[in-house]
């Protein structure tokens, strides 16, 4: 059995592409591969993020990515 997969778009990014991802991700955050998977039809990922579904929310940065640190083992089996 065979499966097609779309390849998720690497840097530097169409200037729709780039817009989109400059409004959502903090500086410096290298896009999800998802987020850029999604991103060969900059329509799909602009009404992605216009959706509200994934807003920066009202837990902080920091908090969030300790939340995540603190999963991490439970993720990978250690």
């Amino acid at each position: 059995m065979s499966s097609t997969r779309i390849v998720p778009l690497e840097a530097p990014f169409a200037d729709p592409v780039a817009a989109a991802f400059a409004k959502f991700l903090p500086p410096g955050m290298e896009p999800l591969k998802i987020f850029r998977t999604q991103a060969h039809n900059p329509r799909v990922i602009e009404r992605m993020f216009a959706s509200n579904l994934l807003d920066k929310g009202s837990i902080d940065v920091r908090a969030r990515i300790a939340h995540h640190a603190h999963l991490r083992p439970l993720r990978l089996g250690v």
